[in-house]
Parts: C-alpha cells; sequence; structure tokens
C-alpha cells in the first residue's frame, strides 16, 4: 500500500490546483482545504461502497460511514470566495478523480486485509456491523502512516541534498542542479505536510464519528 501512495504523493498534491486561479491568498488557501477534505471524504465513501459491492459490507454499515463524512464536512468548511473552489478544481483536472480512485481501491484493500486477518485470529465467522467499522478505522490510520513515512523521506532526502551542497564549487552546474533538486524537494514536502495536515484532521474526525457509530451499530 505504501508504495501507491507514495507514487501518487510523489506526483501530485491539491495545493497544485490553485497555481493558475486568480483569487486572493486566503480564499484560495480555504478552497483548497475544503477540495483537500473533500477529496479525503469521497476516498472514504468510496471505499465504503466497494466493500459493499466486493465483501458483503451491509448498506446499514455503508450509510453510517456516508453520514459521517457528510457531517464532517459539513462542520469544516473554510471561508472562500464564490467561483474560487470551482477554479481550483478545474485546475485539478483529471488528478483529483484518479486520486480519489487509486487511494479509494488502497484504502478497500487495506480494510480487506485487516478483515481477514481479524477472521484468522478469532477463527471465523461472520462479519459484524462493528467489526466493518473498526477495520475501515485501522485503515484509515494506515493511510496517514503512509504519508508520515513519505514525509520522513522527503525531509531526509532535502538533508542529504543540503550537506552535498557544501561541497560543491560555486556556480558550477552541480551546484546549479543541487539547488533546483533541492527547491523542488522542499516543495513537495511543504506540499505532503499540508495534505498529511488535512488527512489527520478528516481521519480523526472520521474515526471519532465511526466510533459513535459503533454505538448506533451495537442496537442492530
Amino acid at each position: 500500500m505504501t508504495s501507491a501512495i507514495s507514487g501518487l504523493l510523489g506526483n501530485s498534491n491539491i495545493l497544485s490546483m490553485a497555481m493558475n486561479v486568480m483569487f486572493p491568498e486566503a480564499a484560495i488557501a480555504g478552497a483548497v482545504a475544503n477540495i483537500g477534505s473533500q477529496i479525503i471524504g469521497d476516498v472514504v465513501k468510496q471505499a465504503a461502497s466497494q466493500l459493499g459491492q466486493e465483501s458483503g459490507m451491509p448498506k446499514f454499515v455503508q450509510d453510517i460511514v456516508k453520514q459521517v463524512v457528510d457531517q464532517v464536512l459539513g462542520q469544516n468548511q473554510q471561508p472562500t470566495e464564490p467561483g474560487c473552489e470551482s477554479q481550483c478544481k478545474n485546475a485539478g483536472g483529471d488528478w483529483m478523480q484518479n486520486f480519489i480512485q487509486q487511494l479509494g481501491q488502497q484504502l478497500t484493500d487495506a480494510v480487506k486485509d485487516g478483515m481477514d486477518k481479524d477472521a484468522k485470529h478469532a477463527g471465523g465467522g461472520k462479519h459484524t456491523g462493528g467489526s466493518w467499522l473498526v477495520a475501515l478505522a485501522r485503515a484509515l490510520g494506515e493511510v496517514a502512516g503512509d504519508k508520515a513515512a513519505k514525509m520522513v523521506e522527503l525531509a531526509n532526502k532535502l538533508e542529504t541534498l543540503n550537506d552535498q551542497s557544501k561541497g560543491l564549487e560555486k556556480g558550477s552546474k552541480d551546484e546549479e542542479s543541487n539547488a533546483k533538486e533541492s527547491t523542488a524537494t522542499q516543495n513537495e514536502l511543504n506540499g505532503v505536510s499540508k495534505e498529511f495536515q488535512q488527512f489527520m484532521e478528516m481521519i480523526n474526525n472520521v474515526v471519532k464519528g465511526i466510533g459513535d457509530g459503533l454505538t448506533s451499530v451495537a442496537r442492530k
């Protein structure tokens, strides 16, 4: 799972959507934050739908997940200007949908793997509504862990580039190449850090909502 997510993060991030959008910085920041939350929400909802189709996640559990996501999205909308969010989405092009589909599949696979391991440890048996939600919450934490690992990788790369630059001749092509790669790495690290922050905020709120949903599941 790590390699697929790292590949996505290495090529794109939601901050790139706003590069050519002519709005005040505060409006763009709010729009990008909203889009980032929506992307994560769509990933979670897509995973729930796939698990219903492919693995038998009960519809009432799917409904709980989707209700939690919609509630979290509604509570975390950032202020922006009319039209800014739509233009940022347009700037994102097909990247957003591809990201949702690929990460949604990764989340689905992670939930399946977790459910299979739980079933083996328990000696088989029918999955309960609560076990589905616990597996989803655990898989979301795995996604966050992958993003944290990517941040560490980029930070280490940046440190290495900085160390290498000390021994390069001033004004040389090697120094120029090192400077360009350092700048690109720093920009990518900034983008991934922002994505990680949004992921953690969204995941924490969704997991909290799932916890409330477990109470509802216990009554069914």
